[in-house]
């Protein structure tokens, strides 16, 4: 028999004993680079959903559409945290992994002290959209904060794993 029949056969025995096979370089790197742009898009329609809140001209708000939106990035955080720490890379991935965990750690606490809070002000009848706007912008700044040097630091993990894989950092 060959060798590929038994690595075959060693990798059905693994995923049949709930083991899952170690990401290859490009498919990892390619894994991280689609939930980022899922993650962009489901952030892009929260803000999209509450921007009527402090911006009358871009329509009237709807809380339902802003839950909803909300709702769509904690389900895409939620998944592929979950899928990331029971994910294994190639051996010379582990800091690019451990670089994503995390960023996906960042975008959970973003969820919970800044995307939630905006909603909450979002939604509050009593404020002007002028106040919503002043509080909603504070806590994007505070996003900001919280992501910027997890992001930093995933992307210097990407250009040392794409260096040493030989691949192409888009």
């Amino acid at each position: 028999m060959t060798r590929g029949y038994y690595r075959a056969l060693l990798a059905a025995a693994l995923l049949l004993a709930g083991c899952k096979l170690p990401l290859k370089p490009m498919q990892m790197n390619n894994k991280f680079a689609k939930t980022n742009q899922d993650l962009v898009q489901a952030t892009s329609g929260f803000y999209k959903a509450i921007e009527p809140a402090f911006n009358p001209a871009k329509g009237s708000f709807n809380a339902g559409t802003a839950r909803s939106a909300l709702r769509d990035i904690e389900d895409k955080v939620s998944k592929a945290s979950k899928y990331y720490e029971e994910a294994s890379g190639p051996s010379n991935g582990s800091s690019y992994l451990g670089a994503y965990r995390e960023f996906m750690a960042a975008e959970q606490k973003i969820i919970s002290e800044c995307l939630k809070p905006m909603l909450h002000i979002a939604e509050d009848a009593k404020k002007s959209p002028a106040e919503k706007w002043k509080e909603i912008s504070a806590l994007m700044d505070k996003a900001t904060d919280l992501e910027q040097p997890k992001f930093k630091a995933l992307i210097d993990a990407q250009k040392s794993f794409c260096e040493v894989n030989k691949l192409e950092v888009k």
